[in-house]
């Protein structure tokens, strides 16, 4: 850190005569709350610092694992396995906050949220850390089935039925968690299904040599020595947050709001309508953010002093379906000379793959898928082989 802290340095200035206005043991003495003044400084002044910090208990995060799998041989080439898989995380990392608002003590409580800040806003906004305080836990039951070469013909099949559960996905969320907890105060309330959870997985994959043999050399070359190739993959989808109330209740944080005890979920879900919307159509009727209180005669809304009763990623997206392809063909010139055609498409029957439907409050289109992954994608390869 240099020693221009809170002053600029003039061109005229030298290090023998600069004398700041400020300095490390009271860098912040000037700024006042909601109107900051910086003196020998003409650049802008800010109040309310966001730092950047990091927690001195951190340390190193640590995953446990343990599998029990059991195999029975079913014919000379056929092989069955089920088993159990699961691990422990402990001392996983999240970021949150220290200094963040506290809850209101009441409806009535109108105090800001500068004065419910623990160090005040005149010295500090949001202090960011990062530190081990979330766990998790992972249990699977696997089934898979295996089919060695025979005629040509082999095949792998496998399914995955499991929950993962923890207290925060990531340090930088991806697109549908919360980078910071809803309470900064309360991180066991965080405790939710993890965004990368798979409840139900199942793949197949397949490879064969079509037996097709020619006399003629020519012809054999041409269309002799194919093999096709499939991966099938089917999978339900992925939890996530699918908006919240805002800063109903002034912690800057996000306020899930509270449960209505009505089902997200439609039951023949569609692009059209894939999450249950409210009576006027602009949000979820899984979820409200207006709690009403009567208190002296005065209606208030419950959540302005609580954060919501909504767990973390308590909704899943759309599941995948999928089909990739591939067809082979290897001329052989020589015992050392091979070259090798591919042609491979992804989503080879061009099935849309929804992305998440919209979910911002106020949205005429709550719960519409309005977007999809990638379609059908082809390729064409040649393989010399030496």
């Amino acid at each position: 850190m240099g020693r221009n802290f809170g002053a600029r340095q003039s061109a005229t200035d030298t290090p023998s005569d600069f004398n700041p206005n400020v300095n490390l043991n009271g860098p912040w003495d000037n700024i006042a709350a909601g109107n900051a003044v910086c003196t020998d400084w003409d650049g802008p002044c800010f109040a309310g610092l966001y730092t950047f910090a990091n927690d001195s208990r951190r340390r190193t995060p640590y995953v446990q694992q343990y599998m029990l799998n059991i195999q029975r041989q079913i014919t000379d080439s056929m092989l069955f396995e089920v088993g159990y898989s699961g691990n422990l995380g402990r001392k996983l990392q999240r970021m949150y906050g220290f200094n963040t608002p506290t809850e209101r003590s009441d409806p009535t409580d109108r105090t800001s949220l500068n004065d419910r800040r623990p160090w005040g806003a005149a010295t500090f906004d949001r202090i960011q850390t990062i530190a081990n305080v979330s766990n998790s836990n992972y249990n699977a039951l696997a089934v898979k089935l295996q089919q060695r070469n025979v005629n040509g013909f082999t095949y792998l099949f496998g399914y995955t039925y499991g929950r993962t559960i923890d207290g925060g996905s990531a340090i930088r969320t991806q697109s549908g968690d919360n980078l910071f907890p809803a309470s900064s105060y309360n991180l066991r309330a965080e405790r939710g299904l993890a965004q990368f959870h798979t409840a139900h997985r199942a793949t197949l994959s397949l490879l064969y040599d079509i037996p097709l043999r020619f006399q003629n050399r020519a012809v054999e070359t041409v269309a002799g020595g194919w093999q096709v190739g499939s991966i099938l993959t089917f999978s339900t989808g992925q939890p996530f947050n699918p908006g919240n109330c805002g800063d109903v209740n002034g912690n800057r944080q996000g306020n899930r709001g509270d449960a209505t005890g009505i089902s997200p979920f439609v039951d023949n879900p569609s692009p059209q309508e894939f999450f249950k919307r409210d009576s006027d159509g602009r949000g979820p009727a899984a979820m409200t953010c207006d709690v009403p209180v009567v208190i002296g005669g005065t209606t208030y809304n419950e959540l302005s002093a609580r954060q919501g009763n909504v767990g973390r990623n308590y909704v899943i997206g759309p599941g995948f379906a999928n089909w990739d392809f591939s067809l082979t063909k290897n001329f052989q010139f020589t015992e050392k000379y091979n070259l090798q055609f591919r042609f491979e498409s992804f989503n080879f029957s061009n099935h849309p793959q929804w992305n998440r439907p919209r979910t911002g409050r106020n949205d005429l289109n709550y719960g519409v898928i309005t977007s999809a992954r990638a379609m059908r994608t082809n390729q064409v390869a040649l393989k010399f082989i030496f």
